[in-house]
């Protein structure tokens, strides 16, 4: 999974903070076995659930993109990025990824 364009590295208490909707590009492969299953979501909202078995031919690779406008942001301001992939072997690998949205002005006191 590509970084979606880079936050603020500043921050106070280390995560990555941005102002707006982030995009993020998944790139998914198998050379051997090809890709069964591709699924995606953002703080549980499933974005993406591509069977990609029911074919004659093998997809070896597939490439998504997902943005945060389309799930809804956690009272923190996290969004949490999931991608599950399957082959058709059935070996499955996961990733995860939590990035925060700030829409506070600064306080003045």
């Amino acid at each position: 999974c590509d970084d979606p364009a880079e936050g603020n590295p500043a921050t106070v208490d280390g995560n990555d903070w941005y102002q707006n909707d982030v995009e993020f590009t998944v790139q998914t492969a198998d050379e051997h076995a090809g890709l069964y299953r591709v699924q995606i979501s953002i703080n549980n909202t499933v974005l993406v659930d591509d069977d990609l078995h029911s074919g004659d031919t093998a997809v070896i690779e597939n490439t998504y993109q997902v943005n945060t406008k389309d799930a809804q942001r956690n009272e923190n301001g996290s969004y949490v990025l999931k991608v599950v992939v399957t082959d058709n072997a059935g070996n499955q690998s996961s990733y995860s990824k939590t990035i925060y949205k700030d829409t506070d002005a600064p306080r003045i006191t």
